[in-house]
């Protein structure tokens, strides 16, 4: 597909929408990952039953499937492939599919391609098995639909369990780091958010409280 046919003609590049995210991924930017123009580092997981924003819609939505897309830098939101001193995008020529598609006066095109053919993890780890079956054991065990069904019942075994959830997670991480060798810039990737961060920011959903700074609910990048 064409750039001509898919970028807003009139896009100053200016650096605002970069510096407010980067992009989630879709199938056709598959290639970027595969051929290192993005390194696996360099993304991090919006897990399923996690609150995000969607483009150009107010409020927050539940997800009802996963969003692989590219982190923040800097302890903020800009996308780490943004270059500031240029501003411009360090992948320019080969930016992802939303790149292409956004104009932040008109947030349509974004909009309708959105939810259509997002890459995942799944689609990511294809040639490492051993990855994508212990993604997908975590994803069992630290099921984030059932933690905000454990945090919505409020009680003490549901407590429990949410406490068991946060541990073997946390555990995870640092077992394949000290002991597997693990880039740990992997591992949002590959587990997205902790599951601790993330139940701490659904007890400030439930009770109408804001996120913390760095722990916005939305889909801005993990620093």
């Amino acid at each position: 597909m064409s750039s001509a046919a898919t970028e807003p003609s009139s896009c100053r590049r200016c650096g605002a929408c970069c510096r407010n995210g980067g992009p989630a991924l879709h199938a056709e930017d598959r290639p970027l990952v595969e051929e290192g123009a993005i390194a696996l580092r360099d993304l991090f997981t919006v897990r399923r039953g996690e609150w995000v924003r969607e483009p150009g819609r107010p409020g927050l939505v539940r997800l009802s499937g996963e969003i692989v897309k590219v982190k923040g830098t800097g302890g903020g939101w800009t996308c780490r492939l943004y270059v500031p001193g240029e501003r411009a995008c360090g992948i320019y020529d080969r930016r992802p599919r939303e790149c292409r598609l956004l104009d932040c006066r008109d947030p349509a095109p974004l909009r309708r391609a959105f939810r259509r053919g997002r890459l995942t993890r799944a689609d990511l780890l294809a040639g490492a098995p051993h990855f994508r079956d212990l993604v997908a054991d975590h994803e069992r065990r630290c099921d984030l639909e059932a933690a905000w069904g454990l945090l919505q019942a409020g009680d003490a075994p549901s407590a429990r369990r949410l406490e068991e959830m946060a541990r073997y997670d946390a555990e995870l991480r640092g077992l394949l780091v000290s002991r597997g060798g693990l880039d740990p810039g992997l591992l949002d990737f590959l587990f997205g958010r902790p599951v601790a961060m993330v139940v701490r920011l659904f007890r400030r959903r439930l009770s109408g409280g804001p996120a913390a700074a760095g722990e916005d609910a939305g889909m801005e990048g993990v620093p």
